[in-house]
């Protein structure tokens, strides 16, 4: 968890992951969210995949946790700047179905739905 770049702005915490987190790095990122940001109240939150090709199927699991904590903190989740390879992946397994994926980042901030 190290690698990953945080940032917050307006009530929004953007999390830039790296292509070289571990499975072991996404196991801890729903716990990571939840202490640091979530127990706060900032309940709106931005993964930006544009250094991503590839992410491992322990992603999306932990993907759709956060996406199903957020919701019940009456916030959001959004994936942004997901590739096209990695869009690709995410239809063949139906995983874009359970998780908003955004083109831009103003979109993801944007995002009111709950």
């Amino acid at each position: 968890m190290n690698t990953m770049i945080i940032t917050e702005q307006d009530n929004c915490v953007i999390a830039t992951i790296p292509p070289d987190l571990t499975q072991h790095d996404y196991l801890e990122m729903r716990e990571y969210f939840n202490d640091h940001f979530f127990t706060k109240g900032k309940n709106k939150l931005v993964i930006n995949c544009e250094a991503v090709s590839d992410l491992p199927s322990i992603a999306f699991g932990v993907f759709c946790s956060l996406t199903r904590d957020t919701r019940r903190l009456g916030g959001t989740f959004s994936l942004v700047h997901v590739g096209n390879a990695l869009r690709k992946t995410m239809a063949r397994t139906h995983i874009d179905k359970q998780l908003n994926i955004v083109n831009t980042l103003t979109d993801a901030m944007k995002d009111e739905r709950v």
